[in-house]
Protein backbone atom coordinates (compact mmCIF):
# COMPACT_ATOMS: atom_id res chain seq x y z
CA UNK A 1 0.00 0.00 0.00
CA UNK A 2 1.28 3.46 -0.80
CA UNK A 3 -0.07 6.51 0.94
CA UNK A 4 1.60 8.92 -1.45
CA UNK A 5 3.24 11.46 0.87
CA UNK A 6 3.51 14.94 -0.60
CA UNK A 7 5.22 17.82 1.19
CA UNK A 8 4.39 21.54 1.07
CA UNK A 9 6.29 22.09 -2.19
CA UNK A 10 4.75 19.09 -3.95
CA UNK A 11 7.63 16.62 -3.62
CA UNK A 12 6.47 12.99 -3.42
CA UNK A 13 8.30 10.92 -0.84
CA UNK A 14 8.47 7.12 -0.96
CA UNK A 15 6.31 5.19 1.48
CA UNK A 16 6.99 1.62 0.29
CA UNK A 17 10.05 -0.42 -0.60
CA UNK A 18 8.59 -0.95 -4.08
CA UNK A 19 9.14 2.75 -4.81
CA UNK A 20 12.88 2.53 -4.10
CA UNK A 21 15.82 1.94 -6.43
CA UNK A 22 18.24 -0.94 -5.90
CA UNK A 23 20.75 1.09 -3.89
CA UNK A 24 18.01 2.49 -1.66
CA UNK A 25 16.55 -0.97 -1.06
CA UNK A 26 20.01 -2.28 -0.15
CA UNK A 27 20.46 0.44 2.47
CA UNK A 28 16.99 -0.05 4.01
CA UNK A 29 17.16 -3.87 3.84
CA UNK A 30 20.57 -3.85 5.54
CA UNK A 31 19.54 -1.23 8.10
CA UNK A 32 16.47 -3.19 9.17
CA UNK A 33 18.32 -6.45 9.53
CA UNK A 34 21.32 -4.97 11.32
CA UNK A 35 19.24 -3.17 13.97
CA UNK A 36 16.89 -6.16 14.38
CA UNK A 37 19.59 -8.17 16.14
CA UNK A 38 23.05 -9.69 15.89
CA UNK A 39 21.57 -12.92 14.53
CA UNK A 40 20.90 -11.01 11.28
CA UNK A 41 24.38 -9.55 10.82
CA UNK A 42 25.56 -12.57 8.82
CA UNK A 43 22.74 -11.92 6.32
CA UNK A 44 23.92 -8.33 5.87
CA UNK A 45 27.52 -9.51 5.50
CA UNK A 46 26.44 -12.01 2.85
CA UNK A 47 24.44 -9.37 0.94
CA UNK A 48 27.36 -6.92 0.98
CA UNK A 49 29.65 -9.66 -0.39
CA UNK A 50 27.08 -10.29 -3.12
CA UNK A 51 26.63 -6.61 -4.05
CA UNK A 52 30.24 -5.45 -3.76
CA UNK A 53 33.40 -6.68 -5.46
CA UNK A 54 35.47 -8.79 -3.02
CA UNK A 55 38.05 -6.17 -2.07
CA UNK A 56 35.35 -3.53 -1.49
CA UNK A 57 32.87 -5.66 0.47
CA UNK A 58 34.75 -5.57 3.76
CA UNK A 59 35.25 -1.79 3.66
CA UNK A 60 31.64 -1.18 2.68
CA UNK A 61 30.39 -3.35 5.54
CA UNK A 62 32.73 -1.57 7.97
CA UNK A 63 31.39 1.82 6.80
CA UNK A 64 27.83 0.58 7.20
CA UNK A 65 28.55 -0.73 10.72
CA UNK A 66 30.18 2.59 11.67
CA UNK A 67 27.09 4.43 10.41
CA UNK A 68 24.76 2.28 12.53
CA UNK A 69 27.06 2.56 15.54
CA UNK A 70 27.13 6.37 15.32
CA UNK A 71 23.35 6.37 15.07
CA UNK A 72 23.01 3.93 17.98
CA UNK A 73 25.41 5.77 20.29
CA UNK A 74 24.20 9.29 19.63
CA UNK A 75 20.51 9.01 18.72
CA UNK A 76 18.56 11.94 20.05
CA UNK A 77 15.41 9.84 20.33
CA UNK A 78 14.17 6.33 19.61
CA UNK A 79 14.88 5.56 15.94
CA UNK A 80 11.86 3.86 14.39
CA UNK A 81 12.06 1.21 11.71
CA UNK A 82 9.84 -1.46 10.20
CA UNK A 83 10.45 -5.17 10.53
CA UNK A 84 12.61 -6.74 7.81
CA UNK A 85 9.74 -8.24 5.81
CA UNK A 86 7.45 -5.21 5.90
CA UNK A 87 6.86 -3.47 2.55
CA UNK A 88 6.25 -0.08 4.21
CA UNK A 89 8.88 2.62 4.64
CA UNK A 90 9.06 4.65 7.83
CA UNK A 91 10.03 8.29 8.37
CA UNK A 92 13.34 7.48 10.06
CA UNK A 93 14.18 5.04 7.28
CA UNK A 94 13.59 7.88 4.80
CA UNK A 95 15.89 10.06 6.94
CA UNK A 96 18.63 7.41 6.72
CA UNK A 97 18.21 7.31 2.94
CA UNK A 98 18.21 11.11 2.72
CA UNK A 99 21.39 11.32 4.76
CA UNK A 100 23.29 8.74 2.67
CA UNK A 101 21.95 10.31 -0.56
CA UNK A 102 23.06 13.78 0.54
CA UNK A 103 26.49 12.44 1.49
CA UNK A 104 26.81 10.75 -1.90
CA UNK A 105 25.79 13.94 -3.70
CA UNK A 106 28.17 16.09 -1.67
CA UNK A 107 25.29 18.08 -0.18
CA UNK A 108 26.75 18.69 3.29
CA UNK A 109 23.99 21.12 4.28
CA UNK A 110 21.28 18.52 3.72
CA UNK A 111 23.40 15.79 5.30
CA UNK A 112 23.99 17.87 8.43
CA UNK A 113 20.34 18.96 8.67
CA UNK A 114 19.15 15.37 8.35
CA UNK A 115 21.82 14.15 10.76
CA UNK A 116 20.74 16.70 13.36
CA UNK A 117 17.24 15.25 13.19
CA UNK A 118 18.66 11.80 14.04
CA UNK A 119 21.53 12.38 16.49
CA UNK A 120 22.68 14.74 19.23
CA UNK A 121 25.26 17.37 18.26
CA UNK A 122 28.21 15.48 19.77
CA UNK A 123 27.57 12.56 17.41
CA UNK A 124 26.86 14.52 14.23
CA UNK A 125 30.39 14.51 12.81
CA UNK A 126 30.78 10.75 13.36
CA UNK A 127 27.44 10.08 11.67
CA UNK A 128 28.27 12.31 8.69
CA UNK A 129 31.74 10.76 8.26
CA UNK A 130 30.27 7.25 8.33
CA UNK A 131 27.51 8.24 5.88
CA UNK A 132 30.12 9.68 3.52
CA UNK A 133 32.23 6.51 3.74
CA UNK A 134 29.17 4.35 3.03
CA UNK A 135 28.15 6.65 0.17
CA UNK A 136 31.62 6.36 -1.39
CA UNK A 137 31.53 2.57 -1.07
CA UNK A 138 28.13 2.43 -2.78
CA UNK A 139 29.28 4.77 -5.55
CA UNK A 140 32.36 2.60 -6.06
CA UNK A 141 30.01 -0.20 -7.12
CA UNK A 142 27.85 2.10 -9.28
CA UNK A 143 25.14 2.05 -6.63
CA UNK A 144 23.82 5.61 -6.64
CA UNK A 145 20.94 6.76 -4.50
CA UNK A 146 18.60 9.04 -6.46
CA UNK A 147 18.07 12.55 -5.20
CA UNK A 148 14.46 13.10 -4.25
CA UNK A 149 14.82 16.78 -3.33
CA UNK A 150 15.74 19.81 -5.42
CA UNK A 151 15.84 20.52 -9.14
CA UNK A 152 17.61 17.28 -10.01
CA UNK A 153 15.15 15.10 -8.10
CA UNK A 154 14.20 11.78 -9.62
CA UNK A 155 10.44 11.19 -9.78
CA UNK A 156 9.06 8.21 -7.93
CA UNK A 157 7.74 5.20 -9.73
CA UNK A 158 3.97 4.95 -9.75
CA UNK A 159 2.77 3.50 -6.44
CA UNK A 160 1.80 -0.16 -6.49
CA UNK A 161 -1.88 -0.85 -6.13
CA UNK A 162 -2.88 -2.21 -2.73
CA UNK A 163 -3.57 -5.90 -3.12
CA UNK A 164 -5.31 -6.36 0.23
CA UNK A 165 -2.34 -8.10 1.85
CA UNK A 166 -2.08 -7.42 5.56
CA UNK A 167 1.39 -6.70 6.92
CA UNK A 168 2.73 -6.60 10.44
CA UNK A 169 4.89 -3.57 11.23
Amino acid sequence: MSLETVDAVGTRHPTTLGELDLAERLVVWSFRRWVSGTENWALVDHEFRRQFAEPAAKGALKSFAMFIEALRCHARRVIRYHQPGCPCLGCDEVCVLTLVTAAQAGDRNLARATGRWLVRSEGLDALIEAAEALARALAGQDLFLPRRLGDDAKPLAQPERFDGTVTIH
